[in-house]
């Protein structure tokens, strides 16, 4: 099987490099945020003290330690033929940036609403992300929120809707958690793993999206549970990899060892449940194993269809909602 590590520099922004500013400013000794292209690269508290509506990007963080808070505040991109990344995006070269939170507040009509890129430990809660849009390039993904080789991350208690592409998209990423989130009307996934392993995804409402949660390439370990998945337009829960070479000797490896247990999955287009591997032309959809082994564990989900070699995923379960209760932030 092929390494994802062929892959990588297909999924590394690039771009980035190119669109890190000259910054235009950067916070007040006070700590308070009026600009667009301001710069954290101190410690410390910070907070937005008005809407911005930036020709090209928000907010970069660039140092460890900080909480940026939006204050309820709106940030906008308004040229749409600028090469932006994002509302915005904390980030390190170098050694992974940590505890960085950041919280309250709407971004919209950018590259992506917010990137992480190379951060640990760090939290991203009560982000309304709307509307992120794609502008043309191979890497422009219109999504709500981004995180790139991140590690112990939290995304919780988010609102990510009619974005471009996806809702979340988690690349190259381990040991984050993503609970209680609200994802809908995205134009592809709600959810998107590429490499993402020993996650959880938990909790999370999602519904009227292309699809609802995409596992793909060596997306491994992770847990997807309590989720609502509803009325997306194709799919409820994909485990897969798409083929784009006959040899399979170049087929990258379908997800593996992931947990997917008492979810609500129902009313999606195409189907809720699949385990398969795609490969066009001609659309066909061929099972990991023909043999019957299952390389995910599917428990007590309640569901209306899946799409798995025969025995992979166990009959729908009686099942209510498992989240009621777990509501914290």
């Amino acid at each position: 099987m092929k390494s994802v590590s062929a892959i990588k520099w297909l999924l590394v922004p690039l771009f980035l490099l190119a669109a890190f500013p000259v910054f235009a400013g950067k916070a007040n000794k006070a700590n308070a945020v009026n600009s667009c292209d301001t710069v954290i690269d101190e410690p410390g508290n910070y907070k937005l003290v008005k809407d911005l509506d930036c020709p090209g990007s928000g907010i970069w963080i660039v140092s460890s330690d900080v909480s940026l808070d939006l204050k309820g505040h709106s940030i906008t991109c308004s040229d749409t033929d600028e090469l932006m990344v994002g509302a915005v995006i904390a980030l390190s070269w170098t050694e992974p940036l940590k505890n960085v939170t950041i919280r309250n507040g709407q971004v919209s009509n950018c590259h992506d609403g917010v990137t992480l890129i190379n951060v640990e430990d760090s939290k991203v809660t009560r982000i309304a992300a709307s509307g992120n849009r794609t502008i043309g390039g191979p890497y422009s993904e219109g999504t709500g929120i981004t995180v790139f080789m991140g590690a112990n991350n939290v995304i919780t208690h988010n609102e990510l809707f009619g974005n471009e592409s996806h809702g979340l998209g988690v690349w190259e990423s381990d040991g984050n958690v993503f609970k209680h989130n609200t994802m809908w009307g995205n134009w592809n996934n709600a959810i998107w793993f590429v490499a993402g392993t020993n996650s959880l995804i938990m909790c999370n409402d999602i519904y009227e999206n292309m699809d609802g949660i995409a596992m793909q390439y060596h997306s491994d370990g992770n847990v997807l549970q309590g989720n609502h998945i509803a009325g997306n337009f194709f799919g409820g829960i994909w485990m897969f990899s798409a083929v784009y070479d006959p040899d399979p000797e170049q087929w990258m490896d379908s997800p593996a060892d992931n947990t997917v247990r008492l979810n609500i999955v129902e009313n999606n287009g195409s189907g809720d449940l699949f385990e398969i591997y795609y490969v066009p032309p001609p659309m066909d959809l061929i099972f990991p194993d023909p043999e019957g082994a299952c390389p995910n564990t599917w428990e007590k989900n309640r569901y209306g269809t899946q799409l798995a070699a025969p025995g992979c995923i166990p009959e729908p379960f009686e099942l209510e909602d498992v989240c009621a209760l777990d509501d914290d932030d």
